[in-house]
């Protein structure tokens, strides 16, 4: 996993991406919308830091062409750093666009940090990913709706 402390120029850029309130389907009601922006943000500053063709294609189906790839970035929002054995989400009803590859990351509600947990083709994820039901308890957290979950160990480092 790649760690990052933001700065305040990423988060002033996260909160100007999107001119939107509310994502359609919204888990959060439009509150997550900072926090999936700025995990953009990061994916987006690490690869062009590393000289990777990366366009921000700011779509339905996928956030960025990297390399030619489409990518979809999905940003968990915690109070802590992730482990190796938490799970990374995908909403049930979002399985459906067209990208090639999963990106997954989590950040502190604060932003402070973020990680970029690492990537898995889409094929892969849909090979490994195991279903959790709308109010199905995970220890102490309760899915809001129907979640597709693979844990973070099955991610490939970038």
């Amino acid at each position: 996993m790649l760690e990052f402390n933001t700065t305040s120029n990423q988060i002033e850029r996260a909160k100007q991406l999107y001119q939107f309130q509310i994502l359609n389907n919204s888990i959060s009601k439009g509150k997550g919308n900072i926090i999936g922006a700025l995990g953009e943000i990061i994916v987006f500053d690490y690869y062009t830091k590393k000289g990777v063709e990366i366009i921000h294609a700011q779509n339905y189906d996928y956030d960025f062409l990297i390399n030619g790839f489409r990518v979809e970035c999905k940003t968990l929002a915690s109070n802590f750093a992730p482990d190796l054995n938490y799970n990374c989400h995908l909403s049930a009803f979002n399985d459906r666009q067209k990208c090639e590859y999963y990106c997954f990351l989590q950040a502190l509600n604060d932003y402070s940090k973020v990680w970029i947990k690492g990537m898995i083709r889409k094929e892969q994820f849909n090979q490994l990913k195991t279903l959790k039901r709308k109010g199905e308890l995970d220890g102490n957290f309760t899915f809001r709706e129907n979640t597709w979950i693979i844990k973070n160990h099955q991610l490939t480092k970038i």
